[in-house]
């Protein structure tokens, strides 16, 4: 399926399994954090703001 194709059928990647992704820091909370900042709606999606501040409790 192309990148078309899918963002038409709303649907996001596939999260990555391999542990060396795990270990680069793709852990559930910045999982999250993706999946909210790709929703179809735009008043769904976190503000850069509030990105911004989970970011900082996750990496402070």
């Amino acid at each position: 399926m192309d990148l078309v194709t899918a963002l038409q059928n709303q649907q996001h990647p596939a999260r990555p399994t391999d542990p060396s992704v795990v270990a680069r820091g793709l852990d559930d909370r910045l999982w999250a954090l993706l999946t909210k900042c790709w929703a179809f709606e735009p008043s769904e999606r976190p503000s850069i703001f509030e990105v911004s501040e989970e970011l900082e409790r996750m990496w402070g």
